[in-house]
């Protein structure tokens, strides 16, 4: 879901072992959802020179969010398309009733349209691999995944092609693809065939959606913003609006439209339990909140943060003290700079 920092002997994301360095995030500090960022009286910009990070330095979200945090979603990118497809079938296919089939397929195609139009803007800014890739490629190379070896790995640098690698790549994009046609599209169905009258419940849910959208928008566009102020340094390090509280807060707001879809579901699993009967509706219900495990699991190791982290750690000395002090993905309150 990046031309981004790569490991540190390799310029394309593979490296020796001596490179390898923390592939594993720092689970402590992920599992603590509600450790926040450095407190201060407002945004604080640093640079880091050869001496070390200054005592302003706090956060490594100077990095474009295009080419950053945006791009490590590539799953989510390659998403954008099907979701905004399950949309508009949504409509069109729905029988339920049409306030609540125009809700779900309206945040559907919004959502879809919304990563599909960033995934396009990236395109033109392409040289090599995304980092979220150049990342699987180090874990499955550490692994040796169906053999994998740094010979494969090398041989698609000096441009060939590894069979192995491509079957591995290859993979990786059919879950995306599992993720959309069943978990991701479980919501969606649910909601476009229920025939009963719109409920206090299911705009509360809609609403959640939009607040969620709308945070993780404004998450995006404070991080273009300080891009923009920052002139190309990449090794500016940043302290501005949302990114205070949080490493990853558009993966927050991602996270929340996910949930919201799960909610607004499972209001209709609930209100025709007696119709799907127990078993289903258990079943519909477990269904639901495993996408919200999934989409967290996704967004914290997967596609998102741990990849941004890894090559993050790579280019900040400051990023491992940052890392002690800040929320990895849910926003909450600074810890004390460290000095």
């Amino acid at each position: 879901v990046t031309s981004a920092p790569h490991v540190a002997s390799g310029p394309s994301g593979s490296c020796s072992n001596g490179a390898v360095r923390d592939l594993r995030p720092d689970r402590r500090s992920g599992a603590d959802l509600w450790r926040g960022l450095g407190a201060g009286p407002g945004p604080a910009l640093a640079r880091q020179d050869k001496r070390g990070p200054s005592d302003d330095s706090l956060s490594p979200c100077g990095d474009d969010p295009l080419l950053r945090d945006a791009e490590n979603d590539v799953g989510r990118h390659r998403m954008a398309v099907g979701l905004a497809a399950i949309g508009a079938q949504l409509y069109v296919f729905g029988t339920g009733d049409w306030y609540r089939k125009a809700m779900i397929s309206s945040s559907f195609a919004m959502c879809g349209l919304r990563m599909g139009l960033g995934a396009l803007a990236m395109i033109p800014r392409r040289t090599s691999d995304f980092p979220r890739y150049d990342y699987a490629k180090i874990r499955w190379e550490r692994k040796g995944a169906m053999g994998l070896t740094a010979a494969d790995v090398q041989k698609e640098k000096a441009g060939g092609k590894s069979v192995t690698l491509s079957a591995l790549m290859l993979f990786d994009v059919a879950l995306q693809a599992a993720a959309n046609s069943g978990a991701c599209v479980t919501p969606g169905i649910v909601l476009a065939f229920d025939q009963a009258p719109l409920a206090v419940f299911d705009i509360g849910c809609y609403a959640l959606f939009w607040f969620a959208l709308l945070f993780e928008s404004v998450a995006d566009a404070q991080k273009l913003a300080f891009i923009a102020s920052s002139r190309g340094d990449r090794t500016l390090v940043c302290e501005v609006g949302l990114w205070r509280f949080s490493r990853h807060p558009n993966y927050f707001g991602e996270w929340c439209v996910w949930i919201s879809y799960a909610l607004f579901a499972a209001g209709s699993v609930v209100r025709h339990r007696e119709r799907f009967g127990t078993a289903l509706s258990v079943m519909l219900l477990a269904l639901l909140g495993n996408l919200v495990y999934a989409l967290w699991t996704c967004l914290r190791w997967w596609t998102g943060a741990a990849p941004a982290e890894h090559f993050s750690r790579q280019r900040r000395p400051a990023y491992d003290d940052y890392v002690r002090r800040v929320s990895c993905i849910v926003p909450w309150f600074p810890l004390p700079k460290a000095g």
